[in-house]
């Protein structure tokens, strides 16, 4: 698939609307704990974009910004993804509460 303007809007919303990041709040709300499972699960989404290159996906303490490897509730914690569609990156932040 050529890569253009159209193709880079719609692959931007997808990263926009934070498909992955409902799919990771979702495992959440149903007792996901291990951040490996939940980030491989949202790089399944972004994998489905013939033309996505995911650089990263990170789930990270609020405060400390340091990865953690388990979610623990009632903590604070941001969801840090990039990728790039053809030449154009795409950076999502998210505060998630857990």
């Amino acid at each position: 698939m050529q890569i253009n303007k159209f193709n880079i809007r719609v692959y931007g919303i997808l990263i926009n609307e934070n498909k992955q990041v409902l799919i990771a709040e979702e495992l959440i709300k149903t007792g996901e704990t291990n951040t490996v499972f939940i980030i491989e699960s949202m790089k399944r989404v972004i994998d489905s974009v013939t033309t996505s290159k995911l650089d990263y996906i990170k789930i990270v303490d609020a405060v400390s910004f340091n990865e953690i490897p388990r979610i623990e509730k009632g903590n604070r914690f941001y969801i840090l993804i990039a990728c790039r569609i053809g030449k154009t990156r795409l950076i999502d932040n998210t505060l998630i509460r857990a």
